[in-house]
């Protein structure tokens, strides 16, 4: 095995996110999804094992409702 962690296969996906650390609010912007996580890029990056809150809304998502959550930076 190569090291990897992934427990679903990824997919593509694009959309702005807001996330949530230690009472401070920060952007970024998601690359792709799956089952089990997501990729942040974002210019601020949190160190490993960093506990967010997320918030974000999918493109063509007619729900008013976004999806929010919370993770673990791996």
């Amino acid at each position: 095995m190569d090291g990897e962690k992934r427990q679903g296969p990824r997919s593509p996906a694009i959309a702005e996110v807001s996330f949530d650390h230690k009472g401070l609010r920060f952007q970024g912007r998601i690359n792709d999804l799956s089952p089990g996580g997501m990729y942040i890029d974002t210019i601020n990056p949190l160190p490993e094992g960093s506990s967010i809150g997320f918030q974000f809304s999918l493109p063509g998502d007619a729900s008013e409702s976004p999806i929010s959550g919370e993770g673990r930076v791996v």
